[in-house]
């Protein structure tokens, strides 16, 4: 199950990031409309998930499905709607992934009682993706200056850092 993979926090920018670089290594940008399935996990199916991932991807070996915003990850959110036995069908089939399926699952907060998370933990991945502290985000702000082919002090990146919100936000007043 090492396909499977939990991407939370509150630096959605990382995320993203994060899966334009498993996208890259995993989908051609040629065949990014068939192995390339994006799910909006506030209203998609558990079935819906599952059969996405067990359609065989498309000339290529491998395919990538991301299931942006998961609520079944956050305490008192989704999962306690459906039955346990539901629940845990879906756990068990989860296990049963076929290895040409990336599955990536996306989320702001997680509870880490919940048993999926357990389950992706102890056989998946799972990254957390947190503010960045400010000495951290001026680094940051320094090498994207130079991924932009500019330069930058120290000083003036440790001015933007503090006077900007999240990544993204500081992303866009770089460019």
């Amino acid at each position: 199950m090492k396909n499977v993979m939990l991407l939370f926090g509150e630096e959605k920018f990382l995320i993203s990031q994060e899966i334009n670089k498993i996208k890259q290594k995993v989908v051609p940008d040629y065949l990014d409309t068939v192995n390339f399935i994006p799910l909006d996990g506030k209203n998609v199916l558990q079935e819906e998930i599952l059969n996405a991932c067990h359609t065989v991807p498309l000339l290529t070996e491998k395919k990538l499905v991301v299931v942006y915003d998961a609520r079944f990850f956050e305490s008192g959110r989704g999962n306690q709607e459906e039955p346990r036995e539901k629940q845990d069908d879906f756990l068990n089939r989860l296990e049963l992934i076929p290895d040409y399926t990336i599955l990536v699952f996306t989320a702001l907060k997680v509870d880490k009682r919940n048993k999926i998370y357990k389950l992706i933990k102890s056989r998946g991945t799972v990254r957390e993706f947190n503010q960045l502290s400010l000495k951290d985000k001026a680094f940051w702000v320094q090498k994207r200056v130079k991924l932009y082919g500019k330069s930058i002090d120290l000083k003036t990146a440790y001015l933007i850092a503090e006077y900007t919100g999240n990544l993204n936000q500081t992303d866009n007043e770089l460019k």
